[in-house]
């Protein structure tokens, strides 16, 4: 159980190292545009345009964490053949990485709020729809997004 659990634990370091990676290429790439944007030799046009071109409305999605192996060792009782020590690391690992995930729910919401309340202000190619209100957000607890 031990090697499954360390598997889970490599697979999720891929995954977040990949999603970091994303997250400072998108910087980098939207540091230079507001630089651009905010230099006083930059016309309105030009702002406008790079709005309308240069932007893109994605952000970096991360799939979540492996925590099948953590899971079925907790119900199944196998967890027990771990000393406490390591009992208690896996047990805050997990909190932790669901105080993550609640918390990059909460980002992709007020991010696709803040993209729709920019798009329908101004005319920005946008490749998606987001609600984050009615059926489906009810009964899933999540956000709809529709490829346009």
């Amino acid at each position: 159980m031990k090697r499954v659990l360390i598997t889970d634990l490599e697979s999720d370091l891929v995954s977040i190292e990949s999603t970091m990676d994303a997250i400072t290429m998108r910087t980098t790439y939207y540091d230079s545009l507001q630089a651009i944007m905010l230099s006083s030799a930059t016309t309105e046009n030009e702002v406008i345009n790079i709005i309308q071109n240069d932007f893109v409305a994605y952000t970096a999605t991360f799939p979540g964490f492996n925590d099948n192996t953590y899971r079925s060792a907790s119900s199944s009782g196998l967890i027990s053949v771990l000393n406490e020590s390591d009992r208690a690391a896996l047990y805050d690992l997990y909190l932790t990485q669901a105080d993550y995930m609640r918390a990059m729910d909460e980002h992709y919401v007020m991010y696709f709020q803040a993209i729709n309340s920019f798009v329908s202000k101004y005319t920005v190619k946008v490749p998606f729809v987001a609600f984050n209100s009615g059926r489906f957000m009810t009964e899933y607890g999540a956000m709809l997004i529709l490829a346009i």
